[in-house]
């Protein structure tokens, strides 16, 4: 049966709005990967340490038994000496190009220099021999990146199935991600919608059809009561005005219905709103206080949103159809 392999390198777009939870739990993983590194040394360790030791047994065929134990502690000990160690490290990327490199993430959490700067993103990586796990934020760009190494080698694969498993649990939601996206051009859209509705009440707020019908009006009651001198003046004023459409003496420029200023004061509040989005956030050291900042903004927004689109867009169109059905205006 074909067996399904991950990709040894993925992306993730951003807002990374990371906690400090998020944080240590990506460390456990990194606890996990780093067991099974151990385990594949201490195998590596007594294949080498056989290995050196076989050797040895060629040159020393006679050897009595204590010298075989000697033999075999010497072998023991050259193979620890050239096994490859297990590197572990975090590093913080800070402003200004500055970086901060450390042992483990209980250390970085309550280094200096993370207390007194917010960082912008890190780096956490593991590595034995020719195998290696990278979970990066990058410092330049709003993106995450796991990476693994060699792609062919089960360990690699499954390191690969547990960091990226981490970094699709702790993603940002995806209504999060395409406020990202599209947070530049927002007003695009708001302007369109404005403009838009503008025309539209423009159009059906018009009283000219209203007024035609008036004269028309007049003109059939003044014809069926007979033309006379007495009423010759407003004969030819109702001939002048629906010959040259003339607005009537009780005009009065159209007004926009209420719930349409409520609709476009709600998009332009959408609008701002809209505008500004968390970005990335590791919520370690002095990074603490910008994570809380973020995630209430989150919220608020998550709350305002609907509550915007409910009271500037649906709430106005329920009213406008009930006032239809009632026969009352709109705007009242």
């Amino acid at each position: 049966m074909p067996t399904f392999r991950r990709k040894s390198n993925e992306n993730y777009d951003g807002p990374w709005i990371l906690s400090e939870a998020a944080l240590r739990s990506l460390d456990e993983v990194l606890d996990d990967i780093a067991a099974s590194y151990t385990e594949r040394r201490e195998k590596d360790l007594e294949s080498s340490e056989e290995e050196r030791f076989r050797r040895e047994l060629r040159y020393h065929r006679e050897a009595t038994e204590h010298e075989v134990v000697e033999l075999r502690a010497v072998a023991h000990a050259a193979a620890l000496e050239h096994a490859e160690p297990i590197s572990r490290r975090w590093v913080f990327f800070l402003p200004n190009g500055v970086s901060a490199e450390f042992d483990s993430l209980a250390a970085a959490a309550s280094a200096a220099e993370l207390t007194n700067q917010v960082p912008i993103g890190f780096d956490a990586k593991l590595a034995y021999a020719r195998s290696s796990v990278s979970v990066e934020l990058s410092r330049d760009h709003d993106v995450l990146w796991t990476r693994t190494w060699p792609e062919d080698d089960n360990l690699a694969q499954s390191a690969a199935s547990r960091v990226q498993s981490w970094a699709e649990a702790n993603r940002p939601s995806w209504w999060l991600r395409l406020w990202h996206q599209t947070r530049l051009f927002i007003w695009v859209p708001v302007s369109f919608v404005i403009m838009l509705a503008t025309f539209v009440m423009a159009a059906v707020t018009s009283s000219r059809p209203a007024e035609s019908r008036a004269l028309e009006a007049q003109a059939e009651a003044l014809v069926a009561r007979g033309i006379s001198p007495q009423n010759l003046p407003q004969a030819v004023d109702l001939l002048l005005r629906k010959d040259f459409d003339l607005p009537g003496p009780q005009h009065h420029p159209p007004s926009l219905p209420g719930w349409y200023y409520v609709l476009v004061g709600g998009l332009v509040v959408l609008g701002i709103v809209l505008s500004f989005c968390p970005r990335k956030v590791v919520g370690l050291g002095n990074g603490r206080r910008r994570y809380a900042s973020s995630m209430k903004w989150v919220t608020t927004v998550g709350y305002t949103v609907p509550s915007i689109i409910g009271g500037s867009v649906i709430l106005p169109w329920i009213l406008s159809l009930l006032g239809r059905v009632l026969n009352m205006p709109a705007n009242q």
